[in-house]
C-alpha cells in the first residue's frame, strides 16, 4: 500500500505493477476518494501524462505504454 494520491506517480505502480502486467490478473488501484481503478486506466494515463497517447506508425501501443514508464520512472 502506498500513500500516493495517484498510482500514476507511485513509485509501486510504476515497478511493481509494471512486472505484474504480464500476468492473467486484475491489478485494481484503490484513489485518495476510495474508488478503484484498473490498471489498464492507469495506464492510458500514464500515456497522456507523457504525451504518448497517440498511435504512430513506428511503436505498438504496448511500445509506447513501455516508454511511459521509463519516462515516469526517470521523473521520480
Amino acid at each position: 500500500m502506498c500513500a500516493e494520491k495517484d498510482p500514476a506517480n507511485c513509485h509501486r505502480a510504476l515497478l511493481v505493477c509494471r512486472a505484474l502486467r504480464s500476468y492473467s490478473i486484475n491489478i485494481l488501484h484503490i484513489l485518495e476518494d476510495t474508488s478503484l481503478e484498473n490498471h489498464s486506466i492507469t495506464e492510458n494515463r500514464l500515456l497522456k501524462l507523457h504525451k504518448l497517447e497517440h498511435p504512430d506508425i513506428f511503436s505498438s501501443k504496448n511500445d509506447r505504454i513501455l516508454e511511459a514508464y521509463d519516462r515516469a520512472i526517470s521523473s521520480l
